[in-house]
């Protein structure tokens, strides 16, 4: 379990469930909750892993047979 996991479960305490949960996630550290938590990350870098996270869901699908990346 990553660290942004434990604080959407411990702090937050609504950890995203769905399909979309690494960018609801990622989305979710990205807020000031008030009187609870800072931004886990910045802006800027919630643009930068949203890139990577469309980039490698690309390669992992166009380059996966059965599923396991070739």
């Amino acid at each position: 379990m990553s660290s942004r996991d434990l604080v959407a479960k411990q702090v937050d305490r609504s950890p995203p469930t769905d399909a979309n949960l690494h960018r609801e996630l990622l989305d979710q550290m990205s807020l000031k909750i008030a009187k609870t938590r800072p931004a886990v990350i910045r802006a800027e870098t919630l643009e930068q892993l949203n890139d990577y996270r469309g980039f490698r869901h690309g390669v992992m699908h166009r380059y996966s047979t059965g599923g396991v990346a070739a």
